[in-house]
């Protein structure tokens, strides 16, 4: 649920939530906060060192 902007709950399937003003079908999606980056290269090496 999302109120004026910020993430307020993640509710499970079949929860009970009040009725919304518009619903966004995110079915097979992600969502992640915006201060987080989420994007990243796993197969990348950095100077001479391998993690």
């Amino acid at each position: 649920m999302i109120t004026d902007g910020r993430i307020q709950a993640v509710l499970g399937p079949g929860a009970g939530a009040p009725p919304a003003r518009r619903v966004l079908d995110a079915n097979g999606r992600l969502l992640t906060p915006g201060i987080v980056d989420v994007h990243g290269h796993l197969d990348y090496v950095l100077g001479d060192s391998v993690s």
